[in-house]
């Protein structure tokens, strides 16, 4: 198969679609094959991927683990590794010696993707890659890295993938699949609507399950087993907030500026409550900060300057995502920033605005909420991105550095935590390569609602990268 996959390679031919076309080699044993599959064949990723060629060696095309196999019976053609005995008892470290808890030999990790493989028919454009399957299988390839590392570092993983197509339906049949009961961690899927049947069955089984993308809280409810590692809006207003009550003095006030429209102005809301929350949720912070808010539509200057103090750091919280308003409002401010102190805090797309002057965002010393951060001066984020394009002949997408992220983090906190890691996360060493994973228990409306204390409907990973812009050296993150 790895001649196959290897004479089948065309340098010209996009990576995104090589990799896809070598997965479902993988899966069905023959490229042509169009006969329809009523069940999911799970591909076992062993974590053992064949090592790679001396430098001098031409370039191998990106492909799956060389001992990445089909499981036609029960026993996978690969060489034989230990079998999960769950009355394997290891010792507690040193200072527990008289507690006694049970851990698999080896953890075993189901990892569901939308890859749609099923639906896939190459085009001589090499262009017909769905965009849901291409974040997916980007994602995949990061996946594979950290498996690779993984093995490595003596982890004891073996990860399942399984193609959920992007189908509530598929998603079910693979859960009905009894091998499914018997995993130690769930990741994915991708997308809202199949997660719903996955957090539930994880709810049922107590089986640990992690929303490597989607931060939506609607998800499922009472459920302690659910973990949301890219952190919501609110998660990261919440982090904006935090940063200015830790890093500025106590002289300060809060602007928060938004368009005309319901969610901006919720999410500005939030800040009105988040000193409530902070102090009685977490006694935090001595006393909440003052809060002003504007709802902003093309203000003229001097709008803008009767709510900034002459005596006071001006926080301007401005919760919009429109590239106008925050042109507009960003050039006004530039104008007064010689009166006033003025620090910007804005939102995380603005990364992605094209229309918007860098030297007034330098002058007003711009602040951003990043659940993902690629930092450019970590010599192992450099390490990270020669290595995927030594794999895939192509620098790594968003997705592909957070499927290596997660897979990372997740499994060390297997090895070194257990596979009940979940329950107590601030036992789990946080850092990650492009974010860290600080998951503390949440429930729905929590900064609305702060003096409830319900059930624990998830646990949401509350870190938030704040990136600040330098006019020398771009972006660099400021909290840690």
């Amino acid at each position: 198969m790895k001649q196959l996959t290897t004479f089948l390679c065309n340098y010209s031919i996009n990576w995104a679609i090589y990799a896809l076309l070598s997965i479902m080699l993988l899966q069905s044993g023959c490229l042509g094959s169009s006969t329809p599959k009523t069940q999911k064949t799970p591909i076992i990723l062993k974590p053992d991927i064949a090592d790679k060629q001396a430098q001098s060696q031409p370039p191998t095309p990106p492909q799956p683990p060389a001992n990445t196999t089909i499981p036609t019976t029960n026993i996978p053609d690969s060489p034989p590794k230990e079998e999960y005995n769950p009355t394997t008892q290891q010792q507690e470290t040193p200072h527990e010696t008289n507690k006694i808890k049970t851990e698999p030999a080896i953890y075993q990790i189901a990892l569901m993707l939308p890859l749609g493989l099923q639906n896939f028919v190459p085009n001589a454009a090499n262009d017909s890659v769905p965009e849901n399957a291409l974040l997916a299988l980007e994602f995949y390839e990061g996946a594979l890295l950290a498996l690779d590392k993984l093995q490595q570092e003596g982890v004891p993983i073996q990860a399942t993938l399984y193609d959920t197509d992007n189908n509530t339906t598929t998603a079910q049949q693979i859960l009905n699949q009894p091998q499914l009961q018997n995993v130690h961690l769930i990741i994915g899927p991708v997308y809202s609507k199949e997660l719903k049947p996955v957090a539930a069955f994880s709810q049922q089984h107590k089986i640990p399950h992690i929303s490597p993308l989607s931060p939506s809280g609607a998800v499922t409810s009472d459920n302690p087993h659910y973990l949301i590692a890219n952190p919501s809006i609110e998660a990261q207003c919440a982090a904006i907030y935090r940063y200015i009550a830790q890093n500025y003095p106590v002289n300060k006030r809060i602007i928060t500026v938004c368009a005309n429209k319901p969610n901006e102005i919720s999410m500005a809301n939030l800040f009105y409550r988040f000193g409530q929350f902070f102090g009685n949720a977490t006694a935090e912070f001595a006393a909440p900060i003052p809060v002003n808010q504007f709802v902003y539509n093309r203000a003229g200057i001097a709008d803008i300057e009767s709510y900034l103090s002459a005596n006071e750091e001006n926080m301007v919280v401005v919760t919009s995502f429109d590239n106008l308003l925050v042109y507009d409002l960003s050039t006004k401010l530039n104008l007064l920033r010689s009166k006033y102190k003025i620090t910007l805090f804005g939102m995380p797309n603005w990364l992605s605005f094209e229309t918007i002057e860098l030297e007034y965002l330098a002058n007003l010393n711009l602040h951003l909420p990043l659940p993902f951060w690629q930092d450019k001066t970590n010599p192992d984020v450099a390490a990270f991105k020669r290595l995927y394009f030594q794999n895939y002949k192509t620098t790594p997408s968003e997705y592909a550095c957070r499927g290596y992220d997660l897979i990372m983090w997740a499994g060390r906190a297997l090895k070194n935590n257990g596979k009940d890691f979940y329950r107590r996360p601030h036992e789990v060493n946080s850092k990650g390569l492009f974010t860290n994973y600080i998951f503390e228990p949440s429930w729905a409306n929590q900064y609305t609602q702060p003096t409830a204390l319900p059930n624990t409907d998830f646990l949401e990973n509350k870190f938030t990268n704040i990136v600040r812009f330098k006019p020398d050296t771009g972006f660099e993150r400021v909290n840690r």
